[in-house]
């Protein structure tokens, strides 16, 4: 059972549509758009207004690696998998994992909600706003799931926007997310219980994500040794170099940065090869990351529907680092 919490319009919902659609609940064309996805938000009142009232719960099914489970963990019973989440052909090397997932109010008005749901969780998705920080209702919701003893996992939402908002380097784009890791830890250190084990988050022990809801992408230390296929010693010496900061900032943010500008999201630099078209271009880039999982984009990924940057971003981080 897991619970998304955070401050309204932190992107809960708009996240939430990520995971649904890795379950094979929602159209890929549908998710984190506000006349189509949130379907987390099925009132009247929650639609008109764009923001979540009452908690709502859905049972997703994933196939995972077998190595994310334990023993003790594994299912028993088989669980039927739906949608594009896996086939018969990975069953040898995946079980499936069923998740309660429950998206909670992030307004005030509505903590309640947010109470019932953290007693009937094991897990709690702290989802913040790169730009906005820790608000006011994140440490509300946050010492509600610290007196619950649910252990919080931090998602740094709306990434995006550091990027083609603000515009800033890969270097600040890395210190204003450990700037917010900073600010929910030093609130978790405050607040959690003392008979519990420490509760705060890291990059390294991959207990901390970033990406944008509403381009469906999202990245951690884990899911790029996933994609290198590193043995154990290896992961643990890598995972160590990766979440140092200049490492973090060559290896992570300067590609998914690129990745924005080979999308014509932002200005393409000459050095880029501005000469390609877009397809040529994220295939290029895709080509030099040792993490891409050598993923390239066919000649269709540039068809009429994605003539839009925004749009033709979201197909390609989609594919690339798909939130679920």
């Amino acid at each position: 059972n897991l619970a998304v919490i955070a401050h309204v319009d932190h992107g809960k919902t708009t996240l939430s549509d990520a995971l649904l659609l890795k379950a094979g609940l929602l159209n890929k064309n549908n998710s984190g758009d506000q006349n189509c996805g949130r379907k987390m938000d099925s009132l009247k009142d929650e639609i008109d207004r764009g923001i979540t009232i009452k908690s709502a719960s859905v049972t997703l099914n994933y196939l995972v690696k077998k190595a994310l489970f334990d023993e003790k963990d594994r299912p028993i019973h088989p669980i039927k998998v739906a949608g594009d989440v896996g086939s018969q052909e990975d069953s040898d090397e995946h079980l499936p994992l069923q998740v309660n997932l429950i998206d909670s109010p992030g307004h005030i008005d509505f903590n309640a909600e947010v109470t019932a749901a953290l007693r009937v969780t094991d897990g709690a998705l702290v989802v913040v706003d790169a730009i906005e920080g820790k608000a006011v209702q994140t440490e509300e919701v946050l010492i509600q799931a610290l007196k619950e003893g649910v252990t919080p996992v931090l998602m740094i939402n709306k990434v995006d926007r550091l990027i083609i908002e603000k515009q800033l380097s890969p270097d600040e784009v890395f210190d204003r997310m450990q700037c917010v890791i900073d600010d929910v830890n030093d609130f978790i250190a405050t607040h959690q219980m003392k008979n519990l084990p420490d509760q705060r988050v890291s990059l390294l022990q991959g207990s901390v994500c970033f990406g944008s809801g509403y381009f469906g992408w999202a990245c951690s230390i884990d899911g790029i040794l996933d994609r290198l296929h590193k043995v154990a010693k290896e992961r643990a010496q890598l995972r160590k170099s990766l979440a140092k900061r200049d490492h973090f900032i060559k290896n992570v943010i300067i590609p998914i940065v690129r990745m924005h500008r080979a999308c014509s999201v932002l200005p393409v630099l000459k050095k880029e090869k501005s000469e390609l078209d877009r397809v040529s271009r994220v295939n290029e880039l895709l080509s030099r990351i040792p993490w891409s999982s050598n993923l390239q984009l066919s000649r269709k990924d540039n068809d009429s529907s994605h003539t839009e940057p925004r749009k033709f971003l979201k197909k390609v981080m989609m594919e690339w680092l798909p939130a679920a």
